[in-house]
Parts: structure tokens; sequence; C-alpha cells
């Protein structure tokens, strides 16, 4: 079972790349996680929780929980309950300035694991995780 266990060997194999990048981003303070969060917001500006968590594909138990030490070190702000009990996320100059220390991190991170894998096992990686998200959501409907 385990052998054939897809569960098994993607979460194995987003462990492994979880715990390279975070290595990695070690110097920052920041998770890859965090790094990912604060790189969402910074691309798509000011969003509420909700579309946050669509755009990472996270739940959003999982994002408050990613959301709060990035408010706690003043690298985003997350605002009071507006109307309809939307709450917004943006960066501070401060979590500008750490993106941007992560993003020097990141791109190391990144060179080096393309030039492991090498064209064709970049591009098998990215139609592979595609075609699983997309099964997996198909599937699961």
């Amino acid at each position: 079972m385990l052998d054939r266990c897809l569960f098994q060997r993607t979460r194995a194999a987003a462990r492994a790349v979880t715990r390279f990048y975070d290595d990695q981003l070690r110097p920052t303070g920041l998770r890859a996680t965090q790094a990912n969060v604060l790189a969402t917001v910074a691309a798509k500006g000011e969003l509420s929780i909700s579309a946050l968590s669509d755009e990472l594909g996270m739940d959003r138990t999982t994002l408050t929980r990613n959301l709060r030490p990035l408010e706690q070190r003043g690298l985003l702000v997350v605002s009071p309950e507006g109307p309809h009990r939307i709450r917004l996320v943006r960066l501070t100059s401060l979590g500008v300035t750490a993106l941007g220390a992560a993003a020097v991190l990141w791109e190391e991170a990144q060179a080096a694991l393309e030039e492991h894998l090498g064209e064709d096992g970049v591009a098998s990686v990215r139609r592979a995780t595609a075609a699983i998200t997309s099964s997996a959501s198909r599937a699961s409907h």
C-alpha cells in the first residue's frame, strides 16, 4: 500500500522541499510558508483572509496560524473585522523589507533545486503537480 500511495509520496516530497526552503530562509527568521504568504500579499495587494486562503490553496485555520507570527513581527497588518466579517491583510514597510531579504535567499534555493533537477526534471515536477492538483480537485467533487 505505501509503495503505491500517492498521498504518502506527495506528502514526503512536499516535506522534503519545505525543509529545504525553510533551511535556506532561516537567516530571515521566516519559514517558507510565511515567505509565500508575504509574497502573495505583495503581489495581490491588500486582500481578505478568504481571498488570501484561496490564492494560497490553504485552509483559513492554517492561514490564520501563519498570519499571527507575521503580524506580531510587524510584517503585515490584519484589519479589524469590517462589514460582512471581512478582515483585510496588507504588508507593512517592514514586511516589504523582509520579503526582499527572503526573495534573495529564495532565488538561491530555487536555482539550486532547478540545477539539481535539470530542465526536464523541473518540467516534470510542474506537470505532475498540476495534474495531481487538478485530479484531486475533480475527484473530491
